[in-house]
Order: C-alpha cells, then structure tokens, then sequence
C-alpha cells in the first residue's frame, strides 16, 4: 500500500497508519486473487493523479454516496467494510 500510494497518488504513508479492513478471494474466468482493503487514518503530501494515462481523476467521495461506475468487487468490499465483515469469496 505504502509503495502503490507513493506511485499513484503521489503520497506517504507510514506502515503505522495502515489498518487492513477486509480480505477477499475473488476469482475471475481469467485469474483467482486475494485482494486487501485498507484504511488510512494519516498521510502526508499532496494528493495528485501520478498516472494520468490511467486513471482519469482522483478524488474522495463519502461512503454512502460513492459514484455509479465503482468496480463492482470493490463496492463489495466496501459494504463489507462497513458492516465489519472482514473476509468474503466473490466471483465464486
């Protein structure tokens, strides 16, 4: 997490601030994963889209009123997150 923050978003973390929240196993036709959610309480730096022919733009958005287009796994995970579930299958 600490080096894919420092690429992307162009922010530190110290491994301290880092708290995972959920782990799923997901399986694609292509590939099976195990995929880790977690939560940040501090970073510093300024939030910037390291990898502009990625991603389009970054930016926060409250839980409850997340954007239509979230990964479909990942607003999984997401629910999950917040009703303490801390590990689910999916794609099963």
């Amino acid at each position: 997490m600490q080096r894919e923050a420092s690429e992307e978003a162009g922010i530190f973390i110290d491994e301290k601030d880092l708290q995972i929240v959920h782990v799923m196993h997901r399986k694609t036709p292509e590939r099976e994963s195990i995929d880790y959610f977690l939560t940040c309480q501090n970073y510093s730096g300024q939030i910037q889209n390291m990898e502009p022919n990625k991603c389009d733009e970054l930016k926060f958005y409250d839980l409850e009123h997340l954007p239509g287009n979230v990964i479909p796994y990942v607003r999984k995970a997401i629910e999950y997150y917040q009703n303490d579930i801390p590990f689910s299958v999916y794609g099963w």
